[in-house]
C-alpha cells in the first residue's frame, strides 16, 4: 500500500493511499499538466502517486517524475489503485484500472461545448467554479469545485536580463556570447538574452548549431524602442575582440544598464568593475558570474548627462557659432 509514516500526534503509524492520475496524453505544457504538477506538489507527501499516460512529451516526463511515479499505459496490463483521478477530455476511458475510489477532473467551462463526453456517469470534481457551473449546466450531472491551487516550494530567482546589439561577426564576440551563456547555464543562473542584430549570409552560417534557447537573436528595431529595451535590462553584454569606441555601451550607461564587455583597450578606463559593469578577459579564462548575477551596478548616468554638456561646449567651441 506504499509508504508508512510515524504520526507525531500518536504513536501508531498510517499508511499513503495510492493514487493514479491518469491523462489520455501529457505533450503540451497546458493547464492539465499544470495542474497535475500543483496537485503533486501539494500531495505527493500524503499519497503514493501515480502518472499514467498513452503518451508523455520526454520533458514533461522528466519534470513530472521528480514529484510522482510515472509510467506509459499499455493496453495489455491491469492497474490497481485506491484511489483513480481521470483527466476528463474527449476520449474513452480506459477500462484497466481499478479503484476504489474513482473521479474525474474537470477543467474546460463546457457551457458552450457542443461535443459530447463519452462517458458522463461517476462522480466529478471541478478546479473551477466557472468549470463546475458550465459541467453541470451542459450535461445536468452534479459536480463538485476543489478549486486548483498553485503551489511554489522555493523561492524564486530573479531572471537576469541581457540585451545586444552586436553584429553576428567572430571579431564582434560572437563564441565569447556563447562562452558567457554557457557559463550562465552552469551556474544554473535563469536569464533572458536577446540580441538586435543584422544578420548576413555569414551571421547565418556562423549561428548554424547555435542554440537559440541561450540567447535570441532579433531584427534590429527601432533606435527609440531599442533603447527602451537597453534602460530596462540588468546588463547591456559587448564582448568584442577591439572597439573604436561602442556606441551601445555608451547608451546604456547614459539610460542607467551597467555593461559586461571584454577587458580591452577603449573600455579599460570607462568600466570599472562593480560600478558600471564588469570586464571579462579575452580569453575567457575567467568569469566571475556570481558578482555579475549578484551584485547589479546602480549606474549613476547624472555624470554621463555632464559629459555631454561638457562635449557640447567643446564642439561649440571647435566649430564656432
Amino acid at each position: 500500500m506504499g509508504k508508512s509514516l510515524q504520526n507525531p500526534s500518536n504513536e501508531g503509524t498510517f499508511k499513503h493511499n495510492s493514487l493514479i492520475i491518469y491523462a489520455d496524453h501529457l505533450t503540451y505544457k497546458d493547464g492539465i499538466f499544470t495542474w497535475i504538477r500543483n496537485f503533486c506538489t501539494m500531495l505527493n507527501s500524503v499519497y503514493d502517486i501515480k502518472i499514467l499516460s498513452k503518451i508523455f512529451r520526454n520533458d514533461i516526463n522528466t519534470e513530472l517524475s521528480k514529484l510522482a511515479q510515472t509510467e506509459t499505459w499499455e493496453a495489455d496490463k491491469e492497474y490497481e489503485s485506491d484511489i483513480l483521478l481521470y483527466m476528463v477530455d474527449f476520449v474513452e476511458f480506459p477500462l484497466n484500472i481499478n479503484a476504489e475510489k474513482e473521479y474525474k477532473i474537470v477543467h474546460c467551462d463546457y457551457s458552450d461545448i457542443k461535443r459530447d463526453l463519452p462517458d458522463i456517469s461517476g462522480k466529478f470534481i471541478a478546479v473551477s467554479e466557472t468549470a463546475a457551473k458550465g459541467f453541470t449546466k451542459r450535461f445536468n450531472r452534479p459536480c463538485e469545485c476543489l478549486k486548483s491551487v498553485v503551489t511554489d516550494e522555493r523561492k524564486r530567482s530573479k531572471v537576469l536580463h541581457l540585451i545586444s546589439c552586436s553584429r553576428i561577426y567572430k571579431n564582434k564576440g560572437l563564441d565569447r556570447m556563447y562562452q558567457l551563456a554557457d557559463a550562465l547555464n552552469k551556474a544554473n543562473i535563469r536569464y533572458i538574452w536577446h540580441n538586435f542584430t543584422e544578420i548576413d549570409r555569414n551571421g547565418l552560417v556562423l549561428l548554424q548549431g547555435k542554440s537559440q534557447n541561450d540567447i535570441i537573436h532579433l531584427p534590429a528595431i527601432d533606435h527609440d524602442k531599442l533603447l527602451d529595451y537597453i534602460a530596462d535590462s540588468d546588463y547591456l553584454v559587448q564582448l568584442s575582440d577591439a572597439e573604436g569606441y561602442c556606441y551601445a555601451v555608451h547608451e546604456a550607461l547614459v539610460v542607467g544598464t551597467p555593461v559586461i564587455v571584454t577587458d580591452i583597450p577603449t573600455f579599460r578606463q570607462e568600466i570599472q568593475n562593480g560600478v558600471n559593469g564588469y570586464k571579462v578577459p579575452l580569453n575567457m579564462s575567467y568569469i566571475d558570474i556570481d558578482n555579475i548575477v549578484n551584485n547589479i551596478p546602480i549606474v549613476n548616468y547624472a555624470q554621463y548627462n555632464v559629459f555631454i554638456d561638457k562635449m557640447k561646449k567643446k564642439w561649440t567651441e571647435y566649430l564656432g557659432i
